[in-house]
């Protein structure tokens, strides 16, 4: 489910680059950088201060070291990184492999003007600077129109730059055999790590002709080869997609399936086995169960008494009141209706020692408690008997 927050996350991070970005001078977006640096990458994180604690976003990136003009190592200077969106001009130094400073960007011109061109509108600087770190140049813009993407939107754009959704990965997932495929929807792959690859994994595994959004929900689930090929194992014969899916969701496993038949279950079926997980039903419950005095409990009796609540202290105290041999259905309709031994009590204590349990639970179906009890007392003022009975009618009549 992680995955599934990314795109909530992802859209918290521009808002928040918005508010940040009104804080930095006309034209140009400031910010501290940290880099770590090998013989051919550079991985950096830059990071943008508003006025605010909540002002602030940041983005890491690998770039090539040749990307980076005017490098050096241990000395203080001033190095850049140009592409078409603009140039970010870092000042710091490095030394040894780790480097710091602070970082200013300045939007390009002729890509602004490109972009309004393209009816795009006058993106705003935050969102230039991640078309930079992003790789959105003019040719990306180009070949996304050669694709079939016209009329794209620059949020969109920096959707893309975020989650790094590269021409070659569009093509590749065009190539799958999906038609008409959004750039929301790549956005959608790229975040959940739909590939090619695991696109082709599958197939081999004999899961041919998957939707996108089937594609997605197994990335979300974690649910590959190796898990399907697992499920097999579990002995309860063919297992749709849909149904490991549910398995994975629901923490259905050949451990838990094995537990259960050596407490006595056999023959479990796929939807018995999920209905069980749901309701946390184990073989330590199952025990105990046995232990509530009411004979052999099926599996839909137990999953009924868990729904309800039902433990072994409630029906002692049922009992200890002095109702013994309730069924397992008379049970489960008390739980139901809330009659607790505090209720019983007190209907007792209002005048009705004797009351016997169908006539407590219409009682308390009707909501009569003893404060209700009394009025009904009090308004008939010795004249007639206060009979259950009349308790329950007075009430239904709305006296």
């Amino acid at each position: 489910m992680k995955k599934a927050s990314l795109l909530s996350l992802a859209i918290l991070i521009l808002a928040a680059a918005a508010a940040a970005v009104e804080g930095s001078g006309a034209g140009t977006v400031d910010g501290l950088w940290v880099a770590t640096i090998s013989d051919s990458q550079v991985k950096l994180r830059l990071t943008v201060f508003g006025e605010g604690d909540k002002d602030e976003w940041n983005t890491t990136l690998t770039v090539p070291r040749a990307r980076l003009t005017g490098l050096e190592l241990e000395k203080d200077h001033s190095f850049k990184m140009t592409g078409d969106a603009g140039t970010i001009t870092f000042a710091g130094k490095f030394t040894g492999t780790k480097g710091s400073g602070s970082f200013t960007f300045a939007p390009d011109a002729g890509f602004i003007s490109f972009l309004e061109g393209k009816k795009f509108g006058r993106p705003e600087d935050k969102d230039l600077l991640f078309l930079l770190t992003g790789n959105i140049d003019k040719a990306y813009i180009q070949e996304l129109e050669r694709l079939g993407y016209k009329d794209v939107s620059s949020s969109r754009l920096v959707e893309l730059a975020i989650f790094g959704v590269t021409p070659e990965y569009i093509k590749e997932m065009q190539a799958l055999g999906w038609k008409d495929l959004t750039l929301s929807k790549l956005v959608e792959f790229k975040i959940h790590g739909v590939t090619k690859e695991f696109i082709d994994e599958m197939a081999r595994a004999g899961i041919k002709d998957l939707s996108p959004a089937k594609a997605v929900e197994l990335r979300i689930f974690d649910i590959g080869p190796e898990y399907l090929q697992s499920v097999k194992s579990y002995g309860l014969g063919e297992v749709t997609l849909d149904r490991a899916v549910e398995f994975k969701i629901h923490g259905v496993t050949k451990e838990y399936i094995d537990e259960m038949v050596k407490a006595g279950f056999k023959d479990l079926t796929q939807a018995k086995v999920v209905e069980l997980r749901i309701h946390n039903i184990t073989p330590d419950y199952l025990q105990s169960v046995k232990s509530y005095g009411l004979g052999e409990i099926t599996l839909d009796r137990a999953i009924e008494f868990k729904i309800h609540g039902i433990s072994k202290e409630y029906i002692d105290e049922m009992v200890k009141i002095g109702f013994k041999d309730l069924s397992p259905d008379k049970i489960v309709e008390l739980k139901i209706h809330g009659l607790t031994g505090a209720y019983i009590r007190e209907i007792r204590s209002a005048g009705f020692p004797d009351l016997a349990l169908e006539k407590i639970l219409e009682f308390k179906i009707h909501g009569i408690d003893k404060d209700y009890i009394q009025y009904c007392r009090d308004l008939l003022k010795g004249k007639k008997e206060l009979s259950p009975d009349r308790v329950i009618s007075m009430k239904i009549n709305g006296i």
